[in-house]
């Protein structure tokens, strides 16, 4: 997903950095600094919503879709930012999808 490691890096930080806050702003309408489009994220998490569709038809094993991507999607749900802006959306799929509600 390298077109996508701008805003990865944004909700989960680099390398050996601790994890991030999850009052960091990513939208850019939040106006507090955010450097993405409700696009680019709703783009982004598209593929959160696939890996959640293959894991609910059956066709990614359970335990392999909650150890590779069970941080990712958790650091999404956390940032109040996000959270805010597609709440219907976790909700809907990834968060039954994941357990996270």
């Amino acid at each position: 997903m390298k077109k996508y490691d701008k805003i990865t890096s944004v909700i989960e930080g680099e390398g050996d950095e601790p994890p991030r806050s999850s009052n960091i702003p990513i939208l850019k309408k939040s106006g507090a600094g955010g450097k993405f489009s409700s696009r680019e994220l709703n783009e982004y998490l598209d593929n959160y919503e696939e890996v959640g569709l293959l894991r609910n038809d059956g066709l990614i094993d359970e335990d392999v879709a909650y150890d590779e991507f069970y941080y990712d999607i958790e650091k999404i749900w956390c940032n109040k930012d996000i959270h805010n802006d597609v709440l219907p959306f976790f909700e809907s799929l990834l968060g039954r999808a994941f357990g996270l509600i």
